[in-house]
C-alpha cells in the first residue's frame, strides 16, 4: 500500500473553529503519492471545503506509468467521507476538475455514472439505497463533485463535430484522437443519470479573470458559484459568539 504524505504549506489565516471556508487549490505536482496539507486540513475543520484541479501528471521520479488522477480521486473521496463537516446530510464538500485535454478525460467523464450503475444494482439485491446506506457507501466518488474544464476550443470542435486530441503533460504531444460531440454527450449523460460531470467553462473564467497578472485560474469552490485566485479562500464566513 502506498504510503501517502502531508505536504507543509502555509498555515490556516484563522483559528481552528472560528469560521467556515470555501477553498480553490492548484496541485503544484500531480505524480508523487502526496495529499496537500492545506487541502486536508482544510476539510478536517467545521464546515470548510476544497476544490482542486488534478490534470498535473508527471513522470515518476523511480520510473514507471504514474497512477493517474483517478487513482487519486479514491483517495480524496475516502477522506472527504470520514470527515463530518457538512453536517448531517453530507460529509465534506469536494470539487475535482480535470481539463479536456487531459489523457484520462474519458474515463474521468464515465467514473461516476459507473459506481452509480454499481449502487443501482445493490439497490435491486436489497442494499439499503438511502443517501447513508450500504449501497451507496459501497462506491467511489460521492463525496466529491466532478468537473470537466472545457475550453472554448473543445466546445467549437463539438459544434461542429471535430475530432479532439488529448495531449500529454510533460511535453504536451498528441496522445489519443476523440469525438468532441461524443464526449459532451457522455458529459450529458452523467449529469442525467447521477449529476455529475458538470461544465467549467476555461475560457470563459480566464477572459473574465479580475486579477490577471497572477497565474491562471484552475479550480473553484465546490459548488462553482464563485472564482477567485489559486490557493485562497473563495468564501468565508467568520462566527461572532
Amino acid at each position: 500500500m502506498a504510503r501517502f504524505e502531508l505536504l507543509d504549506e502555509i498555515d490556516l489565516p484563522f483559528p481552528l473553529g472560528g469560521c467556515f471556508g470555501c477553498w480553490g487549490y492548484d496541485l503544484k505536482n500531480f505524480t508523487e503519492p502526496k495529499l496537500p496539507r492545506r487541502a486536508v486540513n482544510d476539510l478536517e475543520l467545521p464546515d470548510c471545503h476544497v476544490g482542486l484541479d488534478v490534470y498535473k501528471r508527471q513522470k515518476l521520479s523511480g520510473g514507471g506509468r504514474p497512477s493517474g488522477p483517478l487513482s487519486f480521486l479514491k483517495v480524496y473521496d475516502q477522506v472527504a467521507n470520514v470527515v463530518k463537516s457538512g453536517g448531517k446530510t453530507r460529509r465534506a464538500a469536494k470539487m475535482n476538475t480535470l481539463r479536456d485535454w487531459h489523457g484520462d478525460i474519458e474515463e474521468f467523464i464515465d467514473c461516476k455514472q459507473k459506481e452509480e450503475k454499481k449502487a443501482w444494482a445493490l439497490i435491486e439485491q436489497g442494499y439499503d439505497g438511502s443517501y447513508n446506506g450500504d449501497a451507496y457507501g459501497s462506491v467511489m466518488y460521492q463525496n466529491e463533485n466532478l468537473s470537466v474544464r472545457v475550453s472554448d476550443e473543445f466546445m467549437q470542435a463539438a459544434m461542429t463535430g471535430k475530432e479532439w486530441w488529448t495531449r500529454t503533460i510533460t511535453t504536451n504531444k498528441p496522445l489519443e484522437k476523440k469525438c468532441a460531440s461524443r464526449l459532451l454527450e457522455k458529459i450529458a449523460e452523467g449529469t442525467h443519470i447521477c449529476g455529475d460531470p458538470g461544465l467549467q467553462y476555461d475560457g470563459a473564467i480566464q477572459k473574465w479573470h479580475t486579477c490577471k497578472g497572477t497565474e491562471p485560474i484552475h479550480s473553484t469552490n465546490p459548488c462553482s458559484e464563485y472564482v477567485f485566485i489559486n490557493n485562497t479562500c473563495l468564501l468565508y464566513t467568520s462566527r461572532c459568539v
